[in-house]
């Protein structure tokens, strides 16, 4: 990565812009990223999964030199926006209509590019596999991934309800899956730690 930065601003004047996604793929990325910032007159970005960028980050390396940025999906406003700046007229029908499909989709904007219901639920489960596999099975180490698919399913469909860890233990052990009440909070934070779920506190 370095050989191809320095490459690329050889002779360059003024501010350069450098963009990285999915950095945490190159090892002591920080530290690669702190030597840009000092030898460069530059602004950096870098982008990628929360718990790989930020929550392992090594702060020491970057010497507390950044801002955090947490992108979420849009609200229900924000899809509206969507069309409209594509020129569409929102009347009270295709409010109801938004709204609809949001209740369906969620507000992932991924989704506005596909047609019909299929399409849309493939890539809805692309990413939910995607961030189940890749951030939190990989990284979380989950040793008991069905009993953790399980437990998320539950809360998915309780969603809105208010529930306990003894319920979840109820309802796992109901489909014949032992579990401690420790596993299943961990479990839980895990999830929120990865923006799987959100916590709601009353």
């Amino acid at each position: 990565m370095d050989n191809i930065v320095y490459d690329l601003t050889k002779n360059k004047k003024g501010k350069i812009y450098m963009f990285f996604d999915e950095i945490h793929k190159i090892n002591n990325w920080e530290e690669a990223i702190h030597s840009y910032r000092v030898d460069f007159d530059s602004d950096i970005y870098v982008t990628g999964s929360y718990v790989r960028v930020l929550g392992r980050i090594n702060r020491t390396a970057l010497s507390e030199r950044y801002i955090t940025v947490k992108i979420h999906p849009f609200f229900i406003n924000g899809v509206s926006q969507i069309f409209e700046e594509k020129g569409l007229t929102i009347d009270t029908s295709m409010e109801l209509k938004l709204f609809e499909e949001y209740s369906l989709y969620g507000g992932l904007p991924g989704h506005l590019k596909y047609e019909g219901f299929d399409e849309k639920e493939d890539y809805l489960f692309d990413v939910y596999n995607s961030i189940m596999l890749n951030d939190i099975f990989d990284l979380e180490n989950i040793t008991s991934t069905d009993l953790y698919r399980k437990l998320i399913e539950y809360v998915i469909i309780n969603m809105g309800n208010l529930f306990s860890v003894n319920s979840i233990k109820k309802y796992l052990k109901s489909e014949g899956r032992n579990s401690h009440p420790d596993t299943i909070m961990n479990y839980l934070l895990d999830a929120t730690n990865d923006y799987l779920l959100y916590q709601v506190k009353c």
